[in-house]
């Protein structure tokens, strides 16, 4: 079939042996593999199923010869990854592909390895977390929302990441049009004594006229 590639075609293989191996359905995987490439989860049935009656064998064994099991240590290492990059604000899938180096495949089999363990050996989860938290270092509860064992739930902490910056922001602003108005009122003061001072000024020099004309008025009257 046209515009797949090996590396789209050897993922699709990998996690359906994967999705057999946890009793997922095939309907799980080919949507899983459709996010992975970009194509749609009926094209990705459809070419699974075409490849299969072309080479069921070579296909399947692909398949399972490319799952690679995890030791104890591995897995324990991969929960303290994820865990504590979860409680930084990064989602599974990202931390995941970072640990694979960017490469698709790689972060598939951390992120369902770590996704297996979550659902299946809490014992083992629950021994890191306290661990991790032995250590005095954040971690992500997969188990709970919140928890006050030193637990961090990533959306918590994200959300009070942005209220605490946007309350910040208003303060900014407030302090910003404070200053602002002070400076208008200290104007609009200077402005009022100039306009009391010109107000003092005038008079006094409608006075001094005044004067005069009353001195001139009287003069020619003298003088009439």
């Amino acid at each position: 079939m046209k515009g797949w590639n090996k590396e789209e075609e050897n993922i699709l293989f990998e996690e359906a042996h994967k999705g057999r191996a946890m009793c997922r359905p095939l309907r799980e995987v080919f949507c899983a593999v459709a996010d992975i490439t970009g194509r749609k989860p009926n094209s990705v049935r459809n070419y699974y199923y075409a490849r299969l009656r072309q080479e069921p064998l070579s296909y399947e064994e692909r398949g399972a010869s490319a799952f690679t099991a995890f030791s104890e240590e591995e897995a324990r290492s991969l929960l303290k990854t994820v865990l504590m990059a979860h409680a930084q604000g990064m989602s599974v899938r990202a931390c995941t592909l970072a640990m694979g180096n960017g490469d698709s495949r790689a972060m598939l089999r951390y992120q369902n390895k770590y996704r297996s363990l979550i659902k299946k050996n809490k014992s083992l989860v629950l021994d890191v977390m306290q661990e991790l938290k032995n250590s005095g270092k954040p971690y992500f509860d997969p188990y709970a929302n919140m928890k006050s064992n030193g637990a961090v739930t990533p959306n918590i902490t994200s959300g009070l990441h942005k209220s605490l910056n946007m309350l910040a922001s208003i303060a900014h602003d407030y302090e910003k049009e404070y200053e602002r108005l002070r400076e208008s009122n200290r104007l609009l003061k200077r402005m009022n004594e100039k306009l009391i001072y010109d107000k003092k000024e005038l008079e006094s020099r409608l006075n001094t006229v005044e004067e005069r004309i009353n001195r001139l008025y009287f003069e020619l009257k003298i003088g009439i």
